[in-house]
């Protein structure tokens, strides 16, 4: 009887050995995703580390500083101390103070001052060193308003310029100061902050992160900033620029001791020393000085 033609033809054993060979082969993109799973891995962190930088400042308050110059100086600063935003400005804040050592003074004062081998921060140049300070008069986050001259009658005063909460490391230095705000007080000195954050961005920004033991104004034209040095308006030759600042005030008005910067003065042992040490009219006015244009 003849072999009905619907039977399938038997493999030979070569021919199962291909199937099979086929069967657990990696498709060719898969076995291309393997080997370029390094660099993968490269490009995603790369864009993990641009999606923070967005989110850092696509969540920058209204009426913050915006412009790209100064946005790319954030991005900067970030990128040189390895930070990444968390949206959290506290904590943010709190991991740039890590990244500069900048840590909470853990000794009594006298000891602090005890330290010979300690060098502090030099001032540095400045139109304004040795010279009255501007006198001025701003709102408060509390409500009031407050004049310069006025709280100059109670002892010395750490005036710090900030950018506000339009970034993380911006507000830093205000959580260092608040950390040994004792020690400024038991040399009889009051910090106070000046920043162009509207009162309504200021407390909407204490609600989330809490609030400072200190004087923290409003300064929403940048005027006061403009008069220490500390803010330059765009014009039609350079862009806008924004400082950092950092003064010592006497309680005669004089300033003896002055930082600006990109970044935040941190150095609180620096200013104590500074606070602790009497200074006259002759060695403040003997530092150099440069316009406030510098």
């Amino acid at each position: 009887m003849a072999e009905s033609s619907n039977i399938p033809r038997s493999h030979d054993v070569s021919d199962l050995q291909l199937e099979a060979d086929d069967a657990n082969a990696s498709p060719p993109g898969l076995e291309r995703a393997v080997n370029n799973k390094p660099l993968l891995w490269l490009l995603g962190g790369i864009a993990l580390l641009y999606a923070a930088v967005l989110i850092y400042h696509v969540s920058v308050p209204q009426g913050s500083p915006t412009n790209q110059a100064f946005l790319e100086q954030c991005r900067q600063i970030c990128l040189k101390y390895g930070l990444v935003s968390t949206g959290n400005v506290k904590e943010d804040a709190r991991a740039f103070l890590t990244a500069v050592n900048a840590r909470p003074i853990s000794v009594e004062l006298k000891t602090l001052l005890s330290d010979k081998d300690f060098q502090p921060a030099e001032s540095q140049p400045h139109v304004l060193l040795g010279q009255q300070a501007p006198d001025f008069e701003l709102m408060g986050s509390d409500g009031n308003t407050y004049r310069l001259a006025d709280v100059l009658k109670d002892g010395p005063v750490v005036l710090v310029f900030y950018y506000g909460y339009a970034c993380s490391h911006c507000v830093a230095q205000l959580y260092a100061l608040n950390d040994d705000l004792g020690y400024f007080h038991e040399l009889g000195a009051k910090i106070v902050a000046v920043s162009p954050d509207t009162i309504e961005q200021t407390n909407k920004s204490y609600e989330e992160y809490g609030k400072f033991d200190f004087l923290v104004l409003s300064d929403p034209d940048d005027q006061i900033a403009y008069q220490f040095g500390c803010h330059k308006p765009a014009d039609a030759a350079s862009d806008e620029v924004r400082q950092h600042g950092t003064f010592l005030i006497q309680s005669d008005g004089r300033i003896t001791w002055a930082y600006r910067g990109v970044t935040p003065f941190t150095d609180n042992k620096s200013l104590l020393f500074e606070l602790s040490t009497p200074k006259n009219s002759a060695e403040s006015d003997s530092t150099a000085q440069v316009s406030l244009a510098d």
